[in-house]
């Protein structure tokens, strides 16, 4: 028995009892069905400095940027991650660049008033269906329908608008982290 502890080739499984009659033993990954998670939770009621513009998709990082500097040159310091509200565009000319209407909303101390070129908005705490979005912004469309078509599948009653939450920027896009988000009917 002692020349079995030596060799450890000749370890012995209980599934080697069962070879002959099982044959080969694969383990096999669940493929999955969703490439996103997605979930449900309540957002807390916040006040928002809002900017609106009309941009390409290729301005849209740098708008959101802008936005954040001009809060902190003029004194207001945001209090959270920067969200976007992101439309197409109505009655574009065929063959022409695509637009987005965009509105930046970001985070702010209670009671800070709007600096000049920004509106304020109090938005109400409320359930939203969401999905997180690790990689470059370019990848957010998918992670967007993934989250409409869960929502649709649950019958879910939800807004007109998504937002998306940038938890985390950096100068290697790859990493940034976005919440994606639809509002819910209560």
């Amino acid at each position: 028995m002692d020349e079995f502890r030596d060799d450890p080739g000749n370890f012995f499984s209980p599934l080697d009892a069962l070879r002959p009659w099982v044959g080969r033993i694969e383990a096999k990954a669940r493929p999955r069905t969703w490439p996103y998670t997605c979930g449900i939770k309540d957002t807390d009621a916040s006040l928002v400095m809002v900017r609106r513009a009309a941009v390409s998709p290729d301005e849209l990082a740098s708008f959101v940027r802008s936005v954040e500097e001009d809060l902190t040159r003029q004194g207001r310091a945001r209090q959270g991650p920067p969200m976007v509200v992101v439309r197409k565009t109505a009655g574009e000319a065929p063959g022409a660049a695509p637009r987005f209407e965009v509105a930046v909303w970001v985070p702010v101390a209670p009671g800070t008033s709007p600096p000049q070129g920004f509106e304020a908005r109090s938005l109400p705490g409320e359930p939203v269906a969401y999905t997180v979005h690790h990689g470059r912004a370019d990848g957010l469309g998918a992670a967007e329908s993934v989250l409409a078509a869960w929502v649709r599948m649950k019958s879910l009653a939800f807004g007109l608008e998504v937002r998306r939450v940038y938890l985390k920027r950096g100068k290697n896009p790859r990493k940034d982290v976005t919440e994606v988000q639809i509002p819910l009917s209560r």
